[in-house]
């Protein structure tokens, strides 16, 4: 874990600071139309996970392929877990 930090602080002094913080929204309709009646997202991790995970997939690929910012030097995320509120964030 320490040679990972150690990593993304090497990334951070070559390229400069983030450009993104996205974090994950357990009311999107792709999450809510698949739990059951009165059940909560909550009670669902693997869904909330796998509709974030798709969604940063489908939003690297724009990014990446459309340079809509700019041309990329290099790409690194982390994605962190809020355990008491069960949303998840990526940097």
């Amino acid at each position: 874990m320490n040679e990972r930090t150690q990593g993304a602080i090497t990334y951070m002094r070559n390229y400069g600071r983030l450009d993104l913080f996205i974090t994950c929204n357990p009311k999107w309709n792709k999450i809510q139309a698949e739990l059951f009646p009165g059940q909560l997202y909550i009670n669902r991790h693997n869904l909330v996970a796998r509709v974030f995970h798709l969604k940063i997939s489908k939003l690297m690929e724009f990014i990446t392929k459309s340079y809509i910012f700019r041309p990329r030097r290099c790409r690194m995320y982390t994605i962190e877990w809020q355990k008491e509120a069960y949303l998840t964030h990526i940097y």
